[in-house]
């Protein structure tokens, strides 16, 4: 549901191109969007196989490209990065536990 709920919103988005859009979550929420994304719409993910079933760390960065039909129905989607946390280099940090992989 949340994927058709995002897509209807962005498709209702004013201004042309292509809108960028936030959404910030737990990163248990994230792999479990990663997994959707796979296995309901033949994600393309990049790094290790199987890396995006992962918990992504806190403040991990995750982009994709989605292609919407005028409905905001999803057509196809690329993960162009995943978890990136370059950003956090020189913090303490504790990698999650990795539930179910």
């Amino acid at each position: 549901q949340f994927v058709k709920d995002l897509g209807r919103r962005v498709i209702k988005l004013e201004g042309s191109g292509s809108p960028r859009v936030l959404v910030t979550a737990h990163g248990g929420f994230i792999k479990d969007f990663n997994m959707l994304l796979v296995d309901e719409f033949s994600c393309t993910m990049p790094g290790k196989n199987g890396e995006w079933g992962r918990i992504c760390p806190n403040t991990g960065v995750s982009r994709y490209n989605m292609v919407l039909d005028k409905e905001g129905e999803m057509q196809k989607v690329v993960c162009t990065e995943l978890y990136y946390k370059r950003h956090l280099e020189g913090a303490e940090y504790n990698e999650p536990v990795l539930y179910g992989v």
